[in-house]
């Protein structure tokens, strides 16, 4: 999901569409698109469309041309009739504009060095302040997984039509679920209260390929910056919101378009291994590995990329990123090394990539495409799924949040219980939505919640529809379990129990004397010595050091490794990491054994006659 900046920012969207100002009729399906050098036009969707046109509305489906896309996302404007939608957009001076100014109230007295030297100092402040801009929109982006791309790429016509179909019906039902639950506005004082809105505006784009050429089915949808509210003035999204939901609406995308595919074509799910750094790949069985690694050359860029970017930052924190930096490594990877992109025609596609997939596996497309479509399973309906195998869902779905997370939300718990429902096929999204409202509900009956009580009866005229007070924000109210709560416990209980061995001062000093010079740990400041001492003698059995990066923690670790050794033996410190990389990190870094966590654990509870 990314933000859409008012005035040009819509235009890249534009910049590969054939024929961007031809009308085209909703249901045209994309292969029938055929021999344009560009990708179809794009469709207007969202109930908020109704209101458009002095309420006359907005036809969904209607052609998005270069004229509605710079009235709606450059000005902020009614697509139809040109009218201001509310108030405008915010404008933000340039980085030019700010130096300007301020060059201009400098003292005119200053002698040409004075100058000079203040304005160097006043280009460097400007330029390195980000640049701001309106938000104008958010591009959401459904892709298909590589294996549904390359089903697609490959098939028949019916077969074509039938993975673009089921696409299409996935997208439209994750928009609605927008629109009922995560599409808000606020009002108010301060915008204190959020409220619902009568729907979204949103331009769909449909594209086929990657930037260097494979097939890679995907629609962006642009949900404009602009909404109605109950009383029917135009107010901006709360952005906050669809943030917060993005990847749960993400998931449930993925679990809607397997659902489809297996009601219109005779094929399974199911998942693949990707390594420690990512999730499973969830892709259909029959489209062999291979096919998906020649079709994602782009990925293969990425990736190199990213091997960089990571050993530099294990380089640098001696540690392994986290979830959410992996993902923010990964954006910056996909920016720098994003080529140029090149818009064949369709026939051009089809016929290079059934080339490349025929010399691949030295086999005929259609016995390659037949391998992927042996049978479906029946479909489920959402009441029709056990208790028992109910209650497993919300239990995996618990297990699942809690390696990951001390806390989370409703929409976290959304994500996670279409991870674990993925592999069951059922009836239809609506279907679908119910068994997932199930899951959750059955999740969050075993939580405990972390936001305060009410401390006051909010009037009717403030309470949403299900009852809950517009002065809250109900998508991010926090739970957790009973079991993380008593782990917490018991690492807050270590430090304040006083029973571990220490080091005393005598050791110490004997044992950074035998550090050769120059090595790590051999030289402290003052701050590091304190910390070394502090953690050697406190007798504590869980101690934290804490410091920003590039403050010397491990040059500190190394000294009090170098202590305990010499006091307690060779081999009395292990060192632990959250993966095997960052474990081999932390062993060169502190000139001890250092194991992944994981293993570790299993390694040392395991019901074995030589356990650790």
């Amino acid at each position: 999901m990314a933000r859409l900046s008012a005035g040009s920012g819509y235009r890249y969207l534009l910049k590969h569409t054939a024929c961007g100002d031809c009308a085209r009729e909703a249901g045209t399906s994309l292969t029938s698109y055929y021999a344009e050098s560009g990708y179809p036009a794009g469709r207007w969707s969202g109930t908020g469309l109704a209101g458009l046109n002095g309420g006359s509305g907005l036809a969904a489906g209607t052609a998005v041309t270069e004229e509605t896309m710079a009235a709606l996302y450059g000005r902020g404007h009614d697509p139809v009739t040109g009218s201001a939608l509310g108030r405008a957009y915010p404008t933000y001076r340039t980085a030019d504009e700010r130096v300007a100014e301020a060059i201009s109230k400098l003292p005119a007295a200053d002698t040409e060095a004075v100058r000079r030297a203040a304005i160097e100092a006043i280009e460097t402040r400007e330029r390195a302040r980000p640049m701001k801009a309106a938000v104008a929109g958010f591009d959401l982006t459904f892709t298909v997984p590589k294996s549904a791309s390359v089903l697609w790429a490959l098939g028949d016509p019916a077969t074509q039509q039938a993975v673009a179909d089921a696409h299409r019906e996935a997208v439209t039902s994750v928009l609605h679920l927008i629109e009922e639950r995560f599409l808000h506005t606020r009002v108010g004082a301060h915008s204190c209260a959020q409220v619902a809105t009568r729907g979204m505006l949103a331009a769909g784009f449909d594209h086929w390929d990657t930037r260097t050429g494979d097939p890679n089915l995907h629609t962006h949808v642009v949900i404009a910056n602009k909404v109605q509210g109950p009383d029917g003035r135009w107010r901006s999204v709360d952005g906050q919101a669809i943030y917060h939901a993005a990847v749960a609406c993400s998931e449930v995308y993925d679990t809607l378009l397997a659902d489809a595919l297996a009601a219109r074509l005779p094929l399974t799910w199911g998942l693949r291994d990707r390594g420690d750094r990512r999730n499973p790949a969830f892709e259909i069985h029959g489209i062999e590995d291979r096919l998906l690694t020649l079709f994602s050359a782009r990925s293969g860029q990425i990736e190199t990329h990213l091997r960089g970017l990571l050993a530099d930052f294990t380089a640098e924190y001696g540690r392994d990123p986290t979830r959410r930096e992996m993902l923010r490594l990964r954006q910056q990877a996909t920016l720098a090394s994003r080529p140029d992109k090149t818009v064949a025609p369709l026939p051009t596609l089809f016929t290079r990539w059934r080339t490349q997939a025929t010399a691949a596996t030295g086999r005929p497309i259609e016995v390659t495409v037949a391998g992927a479509l042996r049978g479906a399973p029946s479909p489920v309906q959402a009441d029709a799924v056990p208790a028992e195998l109910m209650e497993r869902f919300a239990q995996a779905t618990l297990v699942a949040l809690g390696e990951r997370r001390s806390t989370w939300t409703r929409p976290n718990l959304l994500a996670e219980a279409a991870r674990a429902t993925r592999l069951l096929r059922v009836a239809g999204p609506s279907e679908r939505i119910a068994l997932l409202d199930r899951v959750v509900d059955a999740a969050l009956s075993a939580c405990v919640s972390l936001d305060p009580p009410e401390v006051f009866t909010s009037p009717a005229r403030f309470r949403r529809a299900d009852g809950t007070s517009a002065f809250t924000r109900p998508d991010e109210h926090a739970f957790t379990t009973t079991a993380v709560l008593a782990a917490e416990a018991r690492l807050l209980a270590g430090t304040t129990i006083l029973d571990a061995p220490c080091v005393d001062t005598e050791d110490l000093a004997a044992a950074a004397a035998r550090i050769p010079p120059g090595a790590p740990g051999r030289r402290l400041s003052a701050d590091q010595q304190a910390a070394v001492a502090a953690i050697a003698s406190s007798g504590r059995r869980i101690d934290v050091l804490v410091g920003p990066a590039g403050t010397g923690k491990t040059r500190t670790l190394r000294a009090l490794r170098a202590g305990w050794d010499h006091a307690h033996g060779r081999g009395s410190v292990i060192g632990l990491a959250p993966s095997s990389t960052a474990a081999a990190e932390l062993a060169a870094a502190l000139g001890t054994t250092c194991e992944n966590t994981a293993k570790w654990l299993h390694e040392s509870t395991r019901d074995d006659p030589d356990p650790r």
